[in-house]
């Protein structure tokens, strides 16, 4: 009789539900990593900005030009602190989606220990039947050759 564990479809759910929240944690990583890369450019540019407006206020640069830069530089601001905002969001789904996933991988976890220790009674349980059954014929033809 091959071995069977009675909660073999509960442990193949609770292994694709580990699955699933890994990939959604993958995910959520993969959001930040991009978020911070935008956040970053926006910053560069934003240096340049900088940047060039000193280098235009040395040269004599007229009022238009200037409050054209400085509304460049706000509106760059402020995508910066969205994003930033953004960011934070997106590092509280993650701590969040983190749990999840050690609670998922805990559950599955659990019953693959019980399996691993169900399946090793099963091989004693298995051996030791046969070890019986060896010793009833050792038996058997002990009381045959007398």
């Amino acid at each position: 009789m091959a071995f069977r564990f009675t909660l073999e479809a509960v442990l193949q759910f609770r292994k694709s539900l580990e699955e699933f929240e890994e990939l959604a944690l993958h995910k959520i990583v993969q959001d930040i990593a991009s978020l911070r890369l935008e956040i970053e450019q926006l910053l560069a540019t934003q240096q340049s900005l900088r940047e060039q407006k000193l280098g235009e206020l040395t040269r004599g640069l007229p009022a238009i030009h200037l409050q054209e830069m400085c509304e460049q530089e706000q509106q760059l601001i402020e995508a910066v602190n969205a994003q930033q905002a953004r960011l934070r969001e997106l590092e509280k789904r993650r701590l969040a989606r983190m749990a999840l996933y050690r609670a998922a991988r805990q559950n599955r976890e659990v019953l693959s220990e019980i399996r691993k220790q169900k399946h090793h009674s099963y091989l004693r349980e298995q051996l030791r039947q046969e070890q019986k059954m060896l010793d009833d014929l050792f038996l058997v033809r002990m009381k045959d050759g007398d």
